[in-house]
Formats: C-alpha cells, sequence, structure tokens
C-alpha cells in the first residue's frame, strides 16, 4: 500500500475543492489561511477546526489526563482564531469516547472545556457526541472581525517586521525533558504547566485587532520554522529571522544547558506553545512594547529567501513542522527534532 503523505493530501484537497469557491462571500479559499473567513457584509465570520492528536502529547508523557484534553482542545481552536486577527465567540464539539470510559473521565473533560472556556470568554453552543473503540476529540470554533482587524497568513509585505507573542520552545523542553530517564525536579513543575495550561496571547491579539495593524499572521501550531515558511509562502514574500533575538524562557534555557541541548532546538521545535506570529510596521511594534505587552520583533520581511542569521552567519531557515502522518506519536516526532543542528 502506497504510503500516504500529509502534504500531498493537503495538495490535493486544495486543487479538488478551491474551484467551487467562486462564491464572493468566501474571502479565504482553501489554500489561502488556516481559517475561513466569510464576508457577512459590515463584518466576517471566521471558523476553524481542529482536531486533537489521536495519542495526546500528554497522555504519551503520562502527565494529563481528561480535564487536559478539554483545556487543550479549546486552546488549539482558539489559536486559530487569534492567529488570523479574529474575536472569539463559540465552539462546538464533536467527540468520541471509548465505550469503556468512566463517567469521572466523561466529567473532567467537560469541566477541562469549561474551565478554558470561560477563561477566554467563548460559549460552548453546540456539536455532537459518539461512542466507539478510541478516543476522538474535535472543535470548530468561530468568532468575528472586520476586514482592516484581520492578518490572514496571505498578508505579510515586504517591510515588515515579524513579531511573536510570548515565549518559545517550551512544549519542546517539556516534551523532551519527560522523554529523559533522568529528571531533574526543579523542572518538573514549569514543564507539566507548559503541557497542561496553554496561555493563549488573547490580550495582544485583540489590541492588534482593534487597533487593526496587523498585515499577516499565523498561530504557531506546529513550530516556528514551519508556520514561518507558510506565511512565506502564502504571502508570496521572504523571511529574515535574527536567532538571538528569538524569545526562549529563562528556564528552557537552563533545562537545555543542564541537558547540553541547544535552547534553539526547542524555539524551533514541533509548537504547541500556542503563541502568534505576526508582522507589522515597526512603529506600530513599538507602541505595542511601550504598553507593556509580551511582543517580541524577531525579524522582517524581504522580497525572497527564507533565512536565519545564526552566530554571523547566514543559513537556511530550519523548516521544522509538525506532520501527523510522519511518526507513530508526537513523542517520537519530537524527538527526531531535537539533536537538529544549526
Amino acid at each position: 500500500m502506497k504510503k500516504f503523505i500529509q502534504d500531498q493530501f493537503v495538495a490535493k484537497f486544495i486543487s479538488k475543492f478551491r474551484p467551487y469557491c467562486k462564491d464572493k462571500m468566501i474571502v479565504t479559499k482553501p489554500g489561502d489561511d488556516g481559517t475561513a473567513m466569510i464576508d457577512l457584509g459590515e463584518r466576517l465570520l471566521l471558523i476553524t477546526t481542529d482536531f486533537i492528536n489521536a495519542t495526546p502529547l500528554m497522555i504519551t508523557l503520562g502527565v494529563g489526563g481528561y480535564f487536559d484534553l478539554g483545556v487543550l482542545l479549546v486552546s488549539s481552536n482558539l489559536s486559530d482564531l487569534y492567529g488570523a486577527g479574529g474575536c472569539p465567540f463559540g465552539i462546538l464539539l464533536a467527540v468520541m469516547f471509548p465505550r469503556n470510559v468512566s463517567d469521572k473521565d466523561v466529567d473532567s473533560f467537560i469541566s477541562g472545556v469549561e474551565f478554558y472556556a470561560k477563561k477566554y470568554n467563548v460559549k460552548i453552543v453546540g456539536g455532537d457526541t459518539k461512542a466507539g473503540e478510541k478516543l476522538a476529540l474535535n472543535a470548530t470554533a468561530f468568532g468575528f472581525a472586520s476586514y482592516d482587524e484581520v492578518h490572514p497568513e496571505n498578508g505579510a509585505r515586504v517591510g515588515d517586521i515579524i513579531a511573536v507573542t510570548g515565549f518559545l520552545g517550551s512544549c519542546s523542553a517539556a516534551t523532551f525533558y519527560f522523554s529523559q530517564k533522568r529528571r531533574n525536579k526543579r523542572f518538573a513543575e514549569f514543564c507539566t504547566k507548559a503541557l497542561t495550561r496553554p496561555e493563549l496571547p488573547w490580550e495582544v491579539s485583540e489590541e492588534i485587532r482593534k487597533r487593526k495593524i496587523g498585515h499577516g499572521g499565523i498561530d504557531i501550531s506546529d513550530g516556528l520554522g514551519g508556520d514561518l515558511l507558510k506565511l512565506s509562502k502564502q504571502s508570496k514574500v521572504g523571511i529574515e529571522i535574527e536567532a538571538e533575538l528569538i524569545p526562549i524562557h529563562t528556564t528552557v534555557r537552563e533545562l537545555a544547558e543542564y541537558y547540553n541541548v541547544n535552547s534553539l532546538e526547542f524555539a524551533f521545535g514541533l509548537g504547541g506553545d500556542w503563541q502568534l506570529i505576526v508582522t507589522l510596521e515597526e512603529a506600530d511594534y513599538e507602541r505595542l512594547r511601550n504598553k507593556g505587552f509580551q511582543i517580541t520583533k524577531i525579524g522582517k520581511v524581504i522580497e525572497k529567501g527564507c533565512r536565519l542569521n545564526y552566530k554571523g552567519k547566514k543559513i537556511k531557515l530550519p523548516a521544522f513542522a509538525h506532520k501527523d502522518f510522519r511518526f507513530n506519536n508526537l513523542v517520537e516526532e519530537f524527538k527526531d527534532v531535537i539533536g537538529q543542528r544549526f
């Protein structure tokens, strides 16, 4: 049997269904952005959907349960909306529980969903449930924005600065930590939180949306390098990143030093930090910084080429990116990435 290749599937999907999207209401067609945008007249409806991996990372590592899966399902979907400049409104759930699931686990999952839905002020408006052989979790999130508030993947402009929110590499570092036989306990609390309690950058996302200053954007769900390359491809521009500017948490740097790993390997890991990449004008970036928002300039949009400036050398931008069909589970995939050299 021919091996399934995810990129080829996506290309086939786009080529097959994009021609059907001729309606003027459809602003982003398949292949333009991970979030669908529908013109409602005075504003846009933004819609996104996301599955939880068939072998969830936190479950594989033994550091999470059904409550945390509920948290993750909400987070992953809201992150897509923030990445495009949308204001989230509601979520629909589609859940298949194993037939032998306990009432306690179901209640824990519902509580996790409720906890993060309330945290980010979104409503659970409907969905579907099934019983089956294995756990399957999916959600569809939707929100609203005006045309000049969104910053889609194809909106980056030459001359923009490239900025990211929060810290990068925490999830990769946590995955690495829990995969080790020798674990220093001083990193345990930080790494557990990195995997089970993602902090979405809703405040800075809201500020960018209200001030209408974002041009191009994407959430970092599959890895910094891979998502930057998506932005480059969709916007038909180049990317230049300064390695020393990439924000990495102090604890991640300490963990990297303890295990003799380059912390950039974590920053360019396979995502899971649920932070944002946004391109905007330098002056607007400085205003955000002056207001105290946690956002960091890491590079600029150029005409062509994708490179990383590292230790005085210009090298090809690392293209590490999560691919669902590359390995049996996310832990194996993370292990493959950690150890890649710059």
